[in-house]
């Protein structure tokens, strides 16, 4: 626990336990209303809902912000042989920038020219 955060109470802290043995043990479905057993499961978004502040939910859920001001980017992946691999990551350390902002501006000359 961090300085800044606070212990959870008594109830919190129980049903954070239940959930987590639920997960360690694999008896869930993910993506489902059931454990594995077929019983029902615990309210996942409801107990999230209490110990995640609303605005850090709408952060989450918010995604990467969009590269062309709105909606969703699309997205694309590229297989590099090892070798392109290293110098991109050498030349995105070297420039202190990620490896995917170079290959956007690299694919935009290109496109352009």
């Amino acid at each position: 626990m961090n300085d800044d955060e606070q212990p959870l109470s008594d109830e919190p802290e129980a049903r954070y336990a239940a959930y987590a043995a639920i997960v360690e043990a694999d008896d869930y479905e993910p993506g489902t209303p059931t454990r594995s057993t077929g019983e029902p499961a615990p309210d996942v978004a409801a107990f999230l809902a209490e110990l995640i502040p609303a605005e850090e939910v709408a952060r989450v859920r918010a995604g990467r912000p969009s590269l062309s001001g709105h909606g969703r980017s699309p997205a694309r992946q590229v297989r590099l042989p090892a070798q392109l691999d290293a110098a991109l990551v050498a030349r995105a350390a070297a420039e202190e920038r990620r490896p995917s902002d170079i290959l956007r501006d690299a694919l935009s000359e290109y496109l352009a020219s």
